[in-house]
């Protein structure tokens, strides 16, 4: 494939950022895959060869996906979103089905995450139940993390 080395600053700034996770990312660089995917990048561009997929000009997606390599759910968003432009011409349409995509399963995860930590809560809460003289069972139930993700977020928040 072909990818862009000259990209738009608000791709660059994109890049650089370390405050937001991985699923705010890819939401992010599906809307900016979206509005630049129309931009000409053929001043400093690299040609790969691939087998994925036939591509008849520089992709915007995939140059988002080289910038993030090891964030998987950035990779596979911008695959998908190349793989439809190339059949598909309404990238509002891809971004719109991608952007609802990545919504849906995000809720599965959130409800998996609240399942997860309301089962702990629950054995917590008992285990202080059946606490004796020589038990020692927290008074308090904490739940802590170094995470960026707002998936986490939106669990503790449930």
């Amino acid at each position: 494939f072909c990818y862009c080395s000259k990209l738009p600053d608000e791709v660059r700034k994109w890049e650089k950022d370390r405050i937001n996770g991985a699923a705010s990312l890819a939401r992010m660089a599906i809307s900016l895959a979206a509005k630049y995917s129309d931009e000409n990048c053929s001043l400093g561009s690299y040609i790969i060869a691939t087998n994925d997929i036939n591509h008849k000009k520089c992709s915007m997606a995939l140059s988002i996906a080289m910038l993030r390599p090891s964030t998987v759910p950035i990779v596979n968003i911008m695959k998908e979103f190349e793989k439809r432009m190339q059949l598909e011409t309404k990238k509002q349409d891809i971004e719109k089905d991608l952007l609802n995509s990545l919504s849906s399963d995000g809720l599965k995860c959130v409800e998996l995450g609240v399942d997860a930590v309301m089962t702990r809560y629950n054995e917590w809460e008992s285990m202080k139940q059946r606490q004796t003289e020589n038990t020692y069972t927290s008074k308090v139930f904490v739940v802590g993390t170094f995470s960026r993700s707002s998936t986490l977020k939106f669990i503790i928040e449930q």
